[in-house]
């Protein structure tokens, strides 16, 4: 009796079933929410390391400025002016540094134990304000001067290379984001040191033959090198934009007119220095400044445009894939309440018919044992009647024909098609 009570009842039986076929799909699911989330955190890296570019890529700009501001100034008061700008927006450009190193240093790897990894051990906002200082503390006749300025300008670049491969930027899946990638973290900065050192040599080259030649092969690597592969990269990036997570709405409105501003500038830069290097044609160091600072200022313009694209296009994929997972999780949700309730209507209909038939079995039961009873103290009387015989069989008779109907009735509710052969087997041994 204690074993039977501890049986599992059939609608018990059954959600453990549909337990049992849940656990493969809550596996899947749990693996596909795991997908998407790497996903989405993958796009939030890439967003730390944008944000950590903006005071970089400013800090290198406005390091340019100085540069080449010092250089044109031989004591006129305006462009020292120029130069004392420039200096206090790379210290104010060196603060916003140091609140984002707070903030994404360490998610970023701008560790000692991050650094040394890549072998670059030093490149920390602290050291880069120390070399700039140090720089800027310089006479302008100090013959170090200039190797202290390219080493301002190369650790910049190296935290600019750091950011960009430990965000993940540098690995980034869709095409529209990759290639706005590429013109912001690799073409453009390229372009904006070779743009400045290209436009001081063409402006102190003069009529020296070697100078000039230098000029020319700096030019020509800043048109095929920089120039050409920026154009390519932004007009690619807004090509493939409605290919992946929609169209980034106004897009193309606001990149096509800097990258048209930015062609054009760049162009008579490069044509201006050409006829200065290659043609031999006298053009006035003025000029060539002129239209140098045109270049820059359009190509800074162009870096923040598509830095601010690139940052839009990462949060319309980051708010797609939290979509997807939310999506996902409903409807296994909604598939999960839909499998408990088909198996709850199921055991229904399977448990109220046999709570039914043990309900008419339970009678039949009792009275046949009375059958059998008075079988038993008939078969043991001695004056029994032929009629009181034949009475007591037919009682008997009568309960056993309910009780096949029961069984009939219950192999039914177990074999379904298979009923109809039970019956006639039951019925057979009935009347055997």
């Amino acid at each position: 009796m204690t074993n039977e009570r501890k049986q599992t009842s059939i609608a018990s039986k059954i959600l453990w079933i549909v337990g049992s076929f849940s656990l493969p799909i809550a596996v899947l699911v749990y693996l596909l929410v795991g997908s998407i989330n790497e996903s989405i955190q993958f796009g939030q890296k890439e967003l730390e390391g944008a944000k950590y570019l903006r005071p970089l890529a400013a800090v290198q700009k406005h390091v340019q400025d100085y540069w080449l501001s010092d250089a044109a100034c031989h004591g006129q008061a305006a462009c020292q002016a120029q130069s004392e700008f420039a200096r206090k927006a790379v210290l104010n450009d060196l603060d916003e540094l140091d609140a984002a190193d707070r903030k994404y240093g360490v998610s970023l790897q701008f560790t000692a134990e991050g650094l040394a990894k890549r072998g670059r051990e030093g490149m920390r906002p602290e050291n880069l304000r120390e070399a700039w200082l140090k720089f800027v503390a310089l006479p302008v006749s100090d013959p170090h001067r200039p190797a202290s300025f390219a080493k301002v300008v190369a650790m910049a670049r190296t935290m600019i290379t750091h950011a960009g491969d430990s965000s993940n930027l540098i690995l980034d899946p869709d095409l529209d984001t990759y290639y706005m990638m590429d013109a912001v973290l690799l073409a453009l900065p390229s372009m904006q040191d070779r743009v400045s050192q290209v436009t001081v040599a063409a402006a102190h080259a003069g009529s020296d033959t070697s100078e000039r030649f230098n000029v020319a092969v700096d030019a020509a690597l800043m048109k095929q090198a920089d120039f050409d592969r920026t154009v390519l990269s932004v007009e690619t990036a807004l090509n493939e934009d409605a290919q992946f997570y929609g169209v980034s709405a106004g897009m193309s409105e606001r990149v096509k007119p800097v990258l048209r501003r930015f062609i054009t500038s760049n162009t008579n830069f490069t044509s201006l220095v050409n006829k200065a290097s290659v043609e031999g044609v006298a053009v006035a160091p003025a000029a060539i400044r002129a239209a140098g600072e045109q270049a820059r200022q359009t190509l800074d313009q162009l870096w923040n445009t598509g830095m601010a694209e690139l940052e839009i296009m990462l949060w319309n994929r980051i708010s797609t894939m939290q979509g997807r997972r939310t999506r996902a999780l409903l409807i296994s949700l909604l598939a999960l309440l839909a499998a408990c309730g088909l198996a709850f209507y199921l055991s229904r209909t399977i448990t109220s018919p046999l709570e039914l038939l043990v309900r008419s079995l339970g009678p039949g039961a009792t009275l046949l044992a009375g059958c059998v009873e008075r079988v038993s103290e008939v078969t043991t009387a001695k004056d029994v009647t032929a009629e009181e015989a034949e009475i007591i069989c037919g009682e008997l008779n009568a309960h056993a024909d309910e009780m096949r109907k029961a069984v009939l009735a219950l192999a039914y509710h177990v074999r379904g098609a298979e009923a109809a052969e039970l019956a006639d087997a039951v019925a057979g041994v009935g009347r055997s």
